[in-house]
């Protein structure tokens, strides 16, 4: 996905990997493997690939966001891994900085999300003995 839409922006805009070489210092191998899928690229490489386009033809940047995520302006991030498939945010972010961000997500969730998802979880499970600490639990969350 960010592969594709980065090709599209670049070849749209008529950037060459010379371009975005000269710009980055990152080889113009490097971007063609990158760009015909034999290769991956970290978080960083891609942000500075983008960066590049953007600094040999202004707008570029804008274009790639506005192409991941559908919505005209600058996106947020919330935005973006919306509408990211899962796989594509794993392969571009890496193990542990996805796990990061899933964490960060989880941390910004609201009591009255974090709730629904103890009450959905909780009627999926429901037993007509109900454990004494499990009762406590489900008080303490709700308060």
């Amino acid at each position: 996905m960010f592969r594709e839409i980065f090709k599209k922006v670049k070849e749209s805009r008529g950037i060459t990997g010379k371009a975005i070489s000269d710009v980055t210092g990152i080889s113009q191998n490097h971007i063609s493997k990158f760009l015909s899928g034999e290769r991956d690229v970290t978080t960083d490489t891609l942000w500075r690939m983008i960066k590049a386009m953007e600094s040999v033809s202004p707008g570029a940047e804008q274009n790639f966001f506005e192409d991941l995520t559908g919505y005209t302006g600058r996106p947020s991030l919330k935005q973006i891994v919306e509408n990211a498939e899962p796989q594509d945010l794993l392969q571009v972010m890496g193990n542990s900085q996805f796990a990061a961000l899933i964490s960060a997500f989880a941390d910004n969730l609201s009591q009255e999300e974090a709730n629904k998802t103890l009450e959905n979880s909780a009627s999926l499970r429901k037993s007509p003995h109900e454990s004494k600490s499990s009762k406590m639990y489900k008080e303490a969350m709700v308060s």
